[in-house]
């Protein structure tokens, strides 16, 4: 497995203290890529690098799966889903690199006034 890297700082009271989260692949869908996380990534993560071991950012982290709860009822959930969401417990999401980049050069040849309305 490659281990990934994922840097950023963790709320202790009123400090931040820094925070490195080890990392790996863990599933791709269609539409989003899953990290299985060394720990619960703290709120506030979200937008930081994830990056390889030689420090080569390899995308961000568009997001945090909540820890599974037994008790948490999703009305609706059918037996796949309520499993899919188990698997992905405490997993976070990442915008590959080559996504990013994509989106990047979108803004860099979309006519100015679309750009601004879209950073706005």
């Amino acid at each position: 497995d490659i281990i990934l890297e994922i840097p950023g700082h963790e709320a202790e009271g009123t400090l931040l203290t820094p925070l490195l989260v080890e990392a790996a692949l863990q599933c791709r869908t269609e539409h989003q890529t899953f990290l299985k996380t060394a720990r619960l990534l703290p709120q506030g993560m979200c937008g930081a690098p994830v990056l390889l071991q030689n420090s080569t950012c390899c995308g961000i982290i568009d997001g945090i799966v909540p820890e599974f709860n037994l008790d948490d009822d999703r009305g609706g959930e059918n037996e796949k889903q309520r499993e899919l969401r188990r698997l992905l417990s405490g997993s976070a999401s990442m915008i590959p690199a080559h996504e990013l980049a994509t989106f990047v050069q979108y803004l860099e040849h979309t006519d100015d006034s679309l750009t601004a309305e879209l950073v706005r």
